[in-house]
């Protein structure tokens, strides 16, 4: 059995097969109609702080597990792409997905849980809806921040999506519940917004905290997931496996990226791929497209190495990465060896193996008057996930090491 074919258990099945159809639902012709499933679900349940519903609904699980366990719940299309509202209960529940940004934006995970009425379930602090604000304020600071944002569009610049033959719709409420979220008291070290009305806790919000390291930076690998682009043994480039009848393109199946070995170029030390040709400071792949590639410039001694990050992002049309996973945190700048450190992904058409395109991953490294620029590309398919590509990206970017 390889790899990828251990991976999909049940619910991987269901996460595939949901993918692969583009539907929400494992069957086509279940009933729709909304129940009060949900409260049943989670009577005497507690909402953890920044994780939901422990073992059941949990923030970041794939959107199409959602209705298998809740139901259906009603759904406007335009103003909340994509959210459930369970409604038939004596409260109601909110559920908020948002494109994975960092492995494949055509795929949602839970981004959000909002609960609202006097019968939702209590935080793992005690808060309860009604409750007054010092009691919030009590058990999780006085010292809340705003969300600057609004819930759906953290990091990103769009979250509505309008079908434009469709009637404009009335935005009015959702800029009342959008204001109402900003005006909220936000505790992002506890995954944590709570909105407020007379001084009463009228909505209670559990937020999905994201890393601000993306995965390529990471110390530990990204856990492989059951979807439709997976790493198998064997496989030399990118791979369909088309299913037996079926039109869509099938499985992707990717091969393993390279080890790395470690080189130093100027006072940089990294990973670069075994077996992929050196010319230069450009390690290029044995297939010939995916690279390596390392650029290493002087600068003056007065010149701020933001001039040079944005720089080097200046012709780029689309930056995939999340604002807030661009700028490098100080601790891991210091594990660099860098005095400050940007890194991005994005995406070039025909720039990959048999002209399909390819990712690409870029860390930036200033050190007192060194600027570095370091990148891999790996070959990938429109908005399909990159397992292979984000670990590559780690062994080569994430082992970086600008000498003392």
């Amino acid at each position: 059995m390889t790899r990828a074919r251990g991976m999909l258990g049940w619910m991987g099945a269901i996460a595939l097969a949901i993918a692969l159809m583009g539907l929400s639902s494992v069957a086509a012709d279940e009933d729709r109609t909304p129940t009060d499933r949900y409260a049943k679900v989670f009577a005497g349940k507690t909402l953890t702080d920044g994780r939901g519903f422990v073992g059941q609904l949990e923030l970041g699980m794939p959107l199409p597990l959602v209705t298998p366990l809740l139901g259906w719940g009603r759904q406007e299309p335009g103003l909340y792409s994509f959210w459930h509202f369970y409604e038939k209960g004596d409260w109601t529940l909110s559920v908020m997905p948002r494109p994975d940004y960092e492995r494949c934006n055509f795929l949602y995970n839970v981004e959000a849980l909002i609960l609202e009425g006097k019968g939702a379930p209590a935080t793992s602090r005690g808060i309860r809806i009604g409750d007054a604000v010092a009691k919030v304020e009590a058990a999780y600071g006085k010292e809340p921040q705003r969300l600057k944002d609004k819930l759906d569009s953290r990091g990103v610049t769009k979250t509505v999506w309008r079908n434009p033959n469709m009637k404009h719709p009335d935005m009015s409420a959702r800029h009342a519940f959008d204001l109402s979220v900003r005006k909220g008291h936000y505790y992002p070290q506890h995954g944590m917004l709570f909105t407020f009305e007379d001084g009463k806790v009228a909505r209670i919000i559990a937020l999905l905290e994201h890393d601000p390291l993306p995965l390529w930076l990471r110390e530990t690998r990204d856990a492989e997931r059951p979807w439709i682009a997976l790493i198998k043994e064997g496989v030399a480039k990118p791979t369909w496996e088309r299913p037996e009848g079926g039109a869509h393109k099938g499985l992707l199946f990717l091969p393993e990226p390279p080890t790395v070995e470690p080189v130093t170029v100027e006072g940089l030390r990294f990973g670069a791929p075994k077996g992929w040709t050196r010319t230069g400071l450009t390690w290029t792949s044995p297939l010939g497209a995916e690279q390596v590639t390392l650029t290493v410039e002087d600068a003056p001694e007065d010149e701020d190495p933001l001039e040079y990050f944005v720089d080097q992002a200046f012709d780029v049309k689309t930056i995939l990465t999340l604002r807030g996973q661009r700028d490098v945190p100080a601790a891991a700048c210091k594990r660099l060896g860098a005095d400050a450190a940007r890194t991005w992904h994005h995406q070039l058409p025909k720039a990959g193996i048999d002209g399909w395109p390819a990712r690409i991953y870029v860390l930036m490294l200033s050190k007192g008057t060194k600027r570095y620029r370091l990148s891999v590309s790996r070959t990938t398919w429109q908005r399909y996930p990159s397992p292979d590509g984000i670990e590559l990206a780690r062994r080569v970017l994430g082992s970086a090491r600008i000498a003392p």
